[in-house]
């Protein structure tokens, strides 16, 4: 997660993550730490001691002489611990902080989603009465796991590792900001006013957790995580509609990708509403969280890559002329 750049002539080659990206690490790490402490979590997220060490492993893989002119050994480590503390605090942050339990927005948000037009039961008869769009849109809906896996195999595979970082750093980030707005806008979702009956129906929102689990989770009888987080939890504002803004601005480096992925992302934004149990206000707000963090993703990782750069070369500087200076005796 130590980002190092090597210098090749006059041109810099990035060989690996930013110290930005170890930051942001560090920082859900903690954020979960924390959370767990006050509300008395039960978890088994990664301590930030944990990701002290592996940042610190990272350092120290490149202090090897044979392991700086071999990079293609060290980066996917590199991506490897940044990716399982990225995900870790994924998918427990947004659950801890629906226990601080602020007064629910749900008959604000949906007002709006009235004012646009938009009816969810309206829109879920009609997905009733079209089972193969709605299993099409249940199938694209899964995939944003999977695109983010294609898009750091093709990062790997095609050298961008200033690209890869951006992004990380970006859905990192997102992740953050969708659970801190949720925080004085919590929202059961569209869910809370479905009949229950409707459960076996095909447009059943199957993503979207059930109103009792959400419900013991902002009471305090639902402190247990370990296991639990594996449906997302937070309605407003949607963390599928940023990650698809994100995969979709991480697929445009590549000019093959950059329509299929356009196409597929809109689409998981239709399905956000279906078969997340997402209001359109939810979409709407997790594009702005995408954009967001897009920018602070860029801005940080520039910003590590720079000051990294200069450490570099001032701690270069200081052995040449060390080596250049006559011995005293």
């Amino acid at each position: 997660m130590a980002g190092v750049e090597v210098a090749n002539k006059n041109s810099m080659r990035v060989v690996s993550l930013s110290p930005f990206t170890a930051v942001l690490c560090l920082v859900g790490a903690c954020l979960v730490e924390g959370m767990s402490l006050y509300f008395k979590f039960k978890t088994q997220a990664i301590a930030p001691g944990s990701v002290l060490i592996m940042t610190a492993l990272c350092v120290a893989l490149r202090l090897s002489p044979a392991l700086q002119a071999r990079p293609w050994l060290t980066v996917p480590f590199d991506i490897f611990a940044a990716v399982v503390v990225i995900l870790d605090f994924t998918l427990i942050l947004p659950w801890q902080a629906q226990a601080i339990s602020l007064p629910l927005a749900d008959d604000a948000i949906r007002a709006f989603d009235l004012s646009l037009g938009f009816n969810h039961l309206a829109w879920m008869s009609w997905l009733n009465e079209h089972p193969n769009i709605t299993r099409a849109l249940s199938v694209v809906y899964t995939t944003m796991i999977p695109q983010a896996v294609l898009i750091i195999i093709l990062c790997m595979a095609t050298s961008r590792i200033r690209h890869l970082d951006r992004y990380l750093c970006a859905f990192a980030i997102a992740i953050v900001l969708t659970s801190a707005i949720s925080v004085p806008l919590p929202t059961r979702g569209i869910i809370a006013i479905l009949d229950p009956m409707l459960r076996t129906t095909p447009s059943w929102p199957f993503a979207a957790t059930d109103v009792e689990t959400y419900d013991a989770l902002r009471s305090g009888a639902l402190r247990d995580l370990v296991g639990v987080p594996k449906l997302g939890i937070v309605s407003f504002p949607s963390f599928h509609a940023a990650s698809a803004v994100l995969a979709t601005w991480a697929f445009w480096a590549w000019r093959p990708a950059r329509w299929p992925a356009g196409v597929l992302n809109v689409t998981v934004s239709i399905a956000t509403v279906g078969c997340g149990g997402h209001y359109v206000a939810d979409v709407l707000v997790g594009y702005l969280v995408a954009v967001c963090s897009i920018v602070l993703s860029v801005r940080g990782s520039d910003l590590g890559y720079m000051l990294l750069d200069r450490a570099t070369r001032l701690s270069c500087s200081i052995l040449h002329r060390e080596a250049e200076s006559p011995e005293t005796v």
